[in-house]
């Protein structure tokens, strides 16, 4: 049981008793105290007399009313000297509390259905009092209680409105409805004890909605149809003998000049019992006051502002400074929709998002300059990019992506370059080998098959994949070739009838087992054991008893050619990683052709070769701030495959298949700290098969399988191998490495949260000014030259570009209460004109570019210490 001594508000009250007060009857109360000088108890709510309390059965919401004949010390008030106990000992929760000559012990609500007393429990109440009590009531002159009390009560009314009626509001402070101070508080009374639950920590619950509009001549009630949430902090108070509860709110601001204010009491309100209030509004109009020009500023002291999602310049110390990765973040925030939602899902239920690299636009919705941009050359340029664990990105296209994010990237859903299969090309031209795979984005393509012998102008050989695909310029770009898978050769080698070998059945030429082998897979990144180079194509036995007779060596092709390794390492001094290791898979090498299941020797069949898979494709990823793959997050840049083929008929044609392609590269660069948990593949493509569904000849042909790709993740320090280990193949000391200053971006990002001006409404956002230093030379921007004189305007001609949003704000969180404006650039002007009435509002924010390309040396320092937005409100 709280026991608690409380100064409560001074409100009229009527204490009615069953028959106590001031009654002359044999036993009274009043009698008992006439006369005398001591304390003595006068009257009570459960009906009380000298041999105990007439009313015994209460509800648990009951209030207990003592009136005593001298104002009580509230120090003598305690569980001790008013004991209430169940029949288990236990005491009932809720408050003691002292009101002159008057306690009150009032139960707590413990929910909408829970109170201080337990129903259906017996009670017992004793006061202390009389000859020999060690503990007693005392009145503030020292005077003890000359009597105790007994009772008991059990609570079996369940719980009791007192009223019968729904609780009613009273607007009580302001007393007048115009002209109310701008820091007045607003005071709703209620006509009985209401449920307080929803009142937790200074707020309301929605019970009682707060809210402020401008004044509008126009409208019929002088007040603007646009209201904004009024913040501030709700306090109740409560008589305990009348039991009407009071809700007091105080606003966190000023209320502003001429402001409609509007208090609107809900069906939220609910009474002891559960009744519902009935919905009441009440209107105040504030004082006229005169209207001061304010800002918002940022000393970039600390970064306790900085918008650590976005930011990769270095804030704090009195300073923004640039960092060293990001670029301009011009793209905006990485949006999946922003790609073809297929309308698919693939095996995790992942929505699936197709990024064509040769063609990307990005909505005028998302980017900082406000106009729709479209990306042909595959360099992205978002402020963050952050992929949903719901969400596959798959970029397809020639060009490799270039992922820069002025902030974090966080890869929690799949990425894949995807390397397409190579098609059937057979109805299109039979007499020509199948087309290799074209590679994912910057890729090599797949070796085309080898033609017919016939084809007088093509190529019985399977072509070679294409080599492993370098940046222009790289310095190791002549080690480059042998690496693409090599085609196989025809078999027999010659391509002619006259050079085929039968199979015999008692000195009958009867059928052509000899076949090509597939293709052999392309090649990437090795260690120098080979384990991780493209494997060669194969010609296989299936059968210990062949069904057309022994199998004699003549029938099956030598070994061909493998692929070799890229010199994926040194890196060079004078060479960027990005131009080092942005390296795109070679493709696996076409099958050859050969004559396999000719049955007539007057009539050879040929078969062409199967396609090569294309080389994995290349991804690169530049982080300002941290990069992150999450455990759920997937990065795929793997060799494609080759198609399988099968006969089922014992009849050409038989293509020998291609082989795979070597996988891509993955290249992260991480202005802060590179997290990776999640899987991150560069394996090579799977080589193809040809085989038979019903027996014949009992062999198969299988293509080499594509060699592995390479992963780089550098950042400063460098990061250990050790902490990445679902890398696919298995990550070693040779991924990781230190950021160099050769990678630097020349721009970065510093990106804000919301500021809140003092302001309940939009204010007018009147010009900003920032104070910056250019090689060392001092240099003003803002968008209002007449009042800044000497500045020079923050666009993206200049080192220091700045783009704002507004957005309504709750002035207590900096939280938003609505929709963002779009980026505008350069100037907080703009947020005035008619498009931004619905969307700007009392929060800003704002992103700076550091181009340290625009400096006077080209290459020079910026550093900014105050920023500061003007606005009227």
């Amino acid at each position: 049981m709280r026991t608690t001594s409380k100064l409560l508000l001074a409100l009229p009250f009527v204490l009615s008793f069953a028959a106590c007060s001031g009654s002359n009857a044999t036993g009274g109360l009043g009698a008992a105290c006439r006369g005398s000088s001591s304390l003595c108890l006068v009257s009570c709510s459960l009906g009380c007399s000298l041999e105990g309390c007439s009313i015994k059965s209460i509800p648990v919401n009951q209030r207990l009313v003592f009136r005593f004949s001298q104002p009580i010390d509230p120090a003598s008030v305690s569980p001790s000297t008013v004991r209430l106990r169940s029949s288990q000992g236990e005491q009932p929760i809720g408050d003691l509390l002292v009101q002159g000559s008057d306690v009150i012990f009032k139960p707590a609500v413990l929910s909408s259905t829970e109170y201080g007393f337990v129903a259906n429990e017996e009670y017992s109440l004793e006061i202390a009092g009389g000859p020999g009590a060690t503990a007693s009531i005392e009145s503030i002159s020292g005077d003890k209680l000359g009597a105790r009390l007994a009772c008991s009560l059990v609570t079996d009314l369940g719980v009791v409105d007192a009223d019968g009626k729904p609780p009613i509001g009273e607007l009580v402070v302001p007393e007048s409805l115009s002209n109310v101070k701008a820091d007045s508080l607003i005071v709703v009374e209620f006509s009985e004890s209401i449920n307080t639950l929803p009142f937790q920590n200074g707020g309301t619950g929605g019970t009682i909605l707060y809210k402020v509009a401008l004044p509008d001549s126009t409208a019929p009630n002088g007040c603007s149809r646009r209201y904004f949430p009024l913040p501030g902090t709700a306090a109740l108070s409560e008589d305990p003998l009348t039991g009407r509860t009071r809700v007091v709110f105080r606003p966190s601001l000023l209320m502003p000049s001429e402001a409609c204010v509007q208090v609107e009491i809900t069906d939220q309100i609910r009474d002891l019992s559960g009744k519902s209030a009935e919905s009441q509004v009440f209107d105040f109009v504030v004082e006229s006051r005169s209207i001061v020009d304010q800002y918002i500023e940022e000393t970039f002291a600390a970064a306790g502002k900085a918008d650590k999602v976005r930011s990769g310049a270095a804030w704090g110390n009195g300073k923004l400074t640039v960092g060293r990765l990001g670029g301009s973040g011009v793209l905006g925030s990485f949006s999946a929709v922003d790609g073809k939602d297929l309308q698919q899902k693939d095996a995790q239920g992942r929505d699936i998002y197709e990024w064509n690299t040769d063609d990307i636009t990005i909505s005028e919705t998302r980017t900082l300059t406000g106009v729709e941009i479209k990306v042909t050359n595959g360099v992205l340029e978002f402020t963050d990019f952050i992929v949903g664990e719901k969400e596959h990105i798959r970029f397809v296209g020639t060009k490799p992506p270039l992922i820069r994010a002025s902030g974090t990237i966080q890869i929690n859903g799949v990425v894949t370059l995807v390397s397409p299969m190579p098609v059937d090309q057979s109805p299109i031209n039979p007499s020509t080998g199948w087309a290799g795979g074209i590679g994912g984005p910057g890729g090599g393509a797949g070796g085309q098959g080898a033609d017919l012998p016939s084809y007088t102008t093509g190529s019985i050989n399977g072509r070679n994949g294409a080599n492993v695909q370098v940046p222009t310029g790289h310095p190791r770009a002549s080690q480059t070739a042998g690496t693409g898978g090599p085609g196989a050769l025809a078999f027999p080698r010659s391509g002619k009838d006259l050079d085929v070998v039968w199979i015999k059945l008692q000195n009958f030429d009867i059928f052509v087992r000899m076949m090509a082998n597939g293709g052999s897979g392309g090649s990437l990144f090795d260690r120098g054991n080979g384990a991780l180079l493209g494997t060669t194509g194969l010609v296989e036995k299936t059968s210990a008893s062949p069904i057309l007779g022994p199998y004699t060596p003549a029938e099956f092709p030598p070994q061909e050619a493998a692929s070799k390794a890229f010199a994926v390492l040194p890196v060079s001094s004078t060479v960027s990683s990005k131009d080092t290791f942005r390296l795109g898979g070679s493709g696996g090498g076409g099958g050859g052709t050969h004559a396999a299941y000719t049955a007539v020797k007057t009539n050879y069949v040929w078969s062409v070769g199967g396609g090569g898979g294309g080389g994995g494709g290349s991804i690169a990823f530049e982080a300002g701030s941290d990069f992150i793959v999450s455990s759920t997050g997937e990065i795929y840049a793997q060799g494609g495959g080759a198609l399988d083929i099968r006969n089922s008929n014992g009849q050409p044609p038989a293509r020998a298949p291609g082989g795979g392609g070597s996988g891509g590269s993955v290249l992260v660069q991480a202005g802060g700290v590179p997290t990776i948990v999640g899987k991150v593949d560069v394996s090579g493509g799977i080589g193809g098969t040809f085989a038979e569904t019903s027996q014949l000849l009992d062999i198969k042909s299988s293509a080499g399988k594509g060699g592995a790709g390479y992963i780089r993740v550098e950042a400063d320090p460098k990061p250990s191998f050790a902490a990445f280990g679902g890398f696919v193949p298995a990550a070693a000391d040779d991924n990781t490495g230190l950021l160099r200053p050769i990678d630097d971006s020349t721009q970065s990002v510093a990106a804000s949260g919301i500021y809140v001006a003092q302001s309940l409404f939009p204010p007018t956002w009147l010009y900003y000014k920032i104070e910056a230093k250019i090689d060392g030379v001092p240099v003003t921007y803002s968008d209002d030259p007449r009042v800044v004189p000497g500045s020079k305007f923050a666009d993206d001609t200049q080192p220091v570009a700045i783009y704002f949003k507004s957005v309504a704000a709750d002035a207590q969180t900096s939280k938003p209460i609505g929709d963002f404006t779009p980026w505008v650039p350069a100037t907080v002007k703009d947020f005035s004109l008619k498009k931004y009435e619905t969307t700007a509002g009392n929060g800003m924010l704002y992103l700076i570019v550091l181009d340290k390309s625009k400096t006077p040396s080209k290459s020079g320092t910026i550093e900014i210490t105050n920023l500061r937005v003007y606005y009227r409100g």
